[in-house]
């Protein structure tokens, strides 16, 4: 038995009667899904748009994400030295504790 548009519309069986397959529910076929590219849907291209707003919001995440990043390789950059330094001084006291 072939699915046609003009059978009569039979919603999904209840959680545990679904062993048939395939299943006889048809009520799926008459919905639509959301595309999955949200930028491409009709509420997204036809929103109400504040351009000033939206791209002072862009260049705010730009300049917070610089601060943040700046602010963690600086923290990065004293890490290193400090361990340079200390190997700097293991390796000295190591090197002049033996030599007598």
């Amino acid at each position: 038995m072939e699915a046609t548009e003009h059978e009569k519309p039979v919603a999904m069986q209840p959680k545990g009667y679904t062993d048939v397959f395939p299943r006889k529910d048809n009520l799926f076929t008459l919905k639509e899904a959301m595309p999955y590219d949200e930028i491409y849907t009709k509420v997204w291209a036809e929103r109400p748009r504040n351009v000033a707003c939206e791209e002072f919001k862009y260049w705010f995440a730009f300049v917070v994400m610089g601060v943040l990043i700046g602010i963690v390789g600086f923290f990065c950059i004293l890490w290193v030295q400090c361990l340079c330094d200390w190997v700097m001084m293991v390796m000295h006291v190591l090197i002049y504790s033996g030599a007598t």
